[in-house]
């Protein structure tokens, strides 16, 4: 990869992707100690509840500390592989329940879809509009967000973007997307749509 992408690129991919997976990790062991209190834990982590909620604390301002630039990148990733978990995984996995999947509707499979969608606006949306805040308070200065950066490359299509601009857009992405998942959710419910629950190993 180092040969097509920058180094200062590639390392600050890799950077947010680990964090991003150790965030998820750390909100995920409280989720799980809740929802199923009766798996098998052969460790348990000292401190509790707190570590977890440090680790993901940590994490998150870690990665908000990676330039604009970085995000935009990670959150494009992040859409396109869901869409590919989505569109083909999920339904070519060998763990994936088959006679579940044949008794689905379009009905429901378009519920579903509405679900996933609104879910990945809703994220895009607060991600773009927290970026934009950040700058827009002081807590994060141009310097360190490189707004200019997605200015330049978004200015080759006739656009203008700046943290002002980034945060009253992302709230309106997230606007969008919340009503999206709204509806999905809405839908599911109404067409009887079962959730999306990951096989128990």
């Amino acid at each position: 990869m180092a040969g097509f992408v920058p180094i200062q690129i590639l390392g600050e991919m890799t950077s947010i992707g680990t964090l991003f997976a150790f965030v998820v990790v750390s909100v995920a062991v409280p989720v799980l100690r809740a929802k199923r209190p009766e798996a098998k834990r052969p460790f348990k982590v000292p401190g509790g509840p707190v570590v977890p909620v440090l680790g993901a604390l940590s994490g998150l301002y870690l990665m908000l500390s990676l330039s604009v630039m970085t995000w935009v990148r990670f959150l494009v990733w992040l859409d396109v592989g869901m869409l590919i978990y989505w569109f083909y995984g999920r339904t070519h996995s060998t763990l994936v329940d088959r006679t579940e999947a044949a008794r689905r509707t379009g009905a429901q499979a378009f519920a579903n879809l509405a679900t996933i969608v609104g879910a990945l606006v809703t994220f895009n949306g607060l991600a773009i509009a927290v970026l934009g805040f950040l700058t827009t308070w002081g807590v994060t200065t141009e310097v360190q967000a490189k707004w200019s950066e997605l200015d330049t490359l978004l200015g080759y299509a006739g656009m203008h973007i700046t943290a002002e601009i980034a945060d009253t857009y992302g709230l309106a992405i997230l606007g969008i997307g919340i009503v999206l998942l709204a509806i999905g959710m809405v839908l599911r419910r109404m067409t009887g749509a079962p959730a999306a629950a990951a096989p128990r190993v």
